[in-house]
């Protein structure tokens, strides 16, 4: 749900389980991003790294007048697009965002340059954030539910 579990892992404690991973207790008393929230925030941080991206290496198709409107108006892919540009590889990672692969968006967000890559450190972070916390729930659920 996006809100803070602390107490439902001092409820855990309380019942005898001492080995909570830490990608749940470092995260428990603020809680991890939803999916929601993580696919509500990509648009903008996308649009701060294809903005970088654009100064740093201008991708081969935004030359002339219609690069020059792409970069003034801030115009990006939201369908998916074939490409080595950040344009259509920012485009490719948010489809797989919309689809709950935030595997397939790191892979496409790797693949930017690095200035363009540090725009998007906030939302990497949250992402990451909640990818490592989904997984140590389910680690620690089959290990409840094992015994």
């Amino acid at each position: 749900s996006g809100s803070a579990y602390d107490a439902e892992l001092v409820e855990l404690r309380e019942a005898g389980e001492e080995n909570i991973p830490d990608a749940l207790a470092t995260t428990a008393d603020a809680g991890v991003p939803t999916l929601a929230s993580l696919q509500g925030d990509f648009p903008n941080a996308a649009t701060a790294a294809l903005k970088v991206a654009r100064n740093v290496a201008p991708d081969e198709d935004e030359v002339g007048v219609g690069g020059f409107l792409k970069r003034q108006l801030g115009a990006r892919s939201v369908v998916p697009r074939d490409g080595p540009g950040a344009d259509a590889v920012l485009s490719r990672a948010e489809a797989a965002v919309r689809g709950g692969d935030l595997e397939t968006a790191f892979a496409e967000i790797e693949s930017l340059p690095p200035e363009a890559q540090d725009e998007m450190q906030d939302w990497l972070a949250a992402a990451r954030a909640r990818q490592s916390a989904v997984a140590a729930a389910q680690e620690l659920y089959q290990r409840l539910t094992a015994n």
